[in-house]
């Protein structure tokens, strides 16, 4: 390490400082990881752990943040399925986390019968939006957890002071991630789509014609 990086390191403390559960003792493979984490050159980015299912990950994620910001760390945690951001939720105080999900998750409180996506396009608009509170929730705990879709839209649709910028960005089931990327630029071109549109459907066979 560097003596700018033993400085750095000083000033951030002791990770176990930002051990998000006071109750239990960090696993073996957390110690490891977190030990590892702490000691990075400050230089470094991105930061890959492979860790064992039921190893612990959650924790580890929320230890890391408070340790990049020197105290109570904000991060956004990805993950690809709703069974995961309800793990986040279910493990950590409401306090520390708080996760959203996409519009169609959420019941219209006006509209009965619809959900929150479907009754967003539906005048007049509500005016206590259940969604739209959920984010608020979120967007105001230090750790928002929500799914990759979503977060990728965010990021391009919300201005900065709405979807700003934060101290740790953790991609969980991080192999998945370029087969998102890829979905979220992705145009599907079908034979019905156009007809409609009394365009003539290309039928190529090669990447290069299409």
């Amino acid at each position: 390490m560097s003596d700018n990086d033993v400085e750095l390191r000083a000033m951030k403390g002791n990770i176990w400082d930002h051990w998000p559960m006071p109750d239990y003792e960090p696993r073996e493979s957390q110690k490891i990881a977190a030990e590892w984490m702490a000691d990075l050159p400050a230089h470094i980015k991105y930061v890959m752990c492979e860790i064992p299912v039921g190893g612990g990950k959650s924790p580890l994620a929320l230890t890391y943040a408070g340790f990049c910001a020197g105290g109570i760390g904000t991060s956004y945690i990805l993950t690809p399925q709703r069974i995961l951001q309800r793990q986040y939720e279910e493990s950590f105080d409401r306090s520390l986390i708080a996760s959203v999900y996409g519009k169609s998750n959420y019941d219209c409180h006006t509209k009965i019968g619809l959900d929150c996506d479907i009754g967003d396009d539906i005048k007049p608009k509500c005016m206590n939006c259940p969604a739209k509170a959920a984010f608020g929730d979120a967007i105001s705990t230090p750790n928002m957890v929500l799914n990759y879709k979503l977060a990728l839209l965010y990021s391009e649709l919300l201005p900065d002071d709405m979807f700003p910028r934060r101290d740790l960005m953790v991609f969980d089931e991080c192999h998945t991630l370029e087969g998102h990327l890829v979905d979220h630029r992705a145009l599907t071109v079908t034979e019905r789509r156009c007809k409609e549109l009394n365009l003539v459907f290309p039928n190529v066979t090669e990447l290069k014609d299409a």
